[in-house]
């Protein structure tokens, strides 16, 4: 078992600019974000707007803390993300975008 503190994982800015990313662990070690076969990271979302797309890759989405947010999928599904550490899945290769339910994370 490894400790990681919070304090030395790199935060990574989006590239929508909508907040950073700090990668806990990646298999395998130093893959890109186009081929990596899993990954667990933390994220801060700082505005409301678009996911990033995976394309085959399964995402679990958990609030750690907060106020959430609205996830409003392409085909019209929506999804509340309010409840913390109430894991929500999805496929990776669907448009979503995020409507901050609150203040920033």
């Amino acid at each position: 078992m490894k400790l990681i503190s919070f304090d030395d994982l790199v935060a990574t800015p989006w590239k929508n600019g909508g907040g950073v990313t700090r990668e806990l662990a990646c298999w395998p070690a130093g893959a890109a974000l186009d081929d990596f076969l899993w990954r667990i990271s933390i994220a801060e979302v700082n505005r409301s707007g678009p996911f990033s797309v995976f394309p085959g890759v399964d995402r679990v989405i958990t609030l750690l803390e907060g106020d959430g947010m609205q996830l409003s999928f392409a085909d019209g599904e929506r999804h509340a993300l309010t409840t913390p550490l109430l894991p929500y899945r999805f496929c990776g290769e669907r448009n979503v975008n995020a409507q901050l339910a609150g203040a920033a994370s």
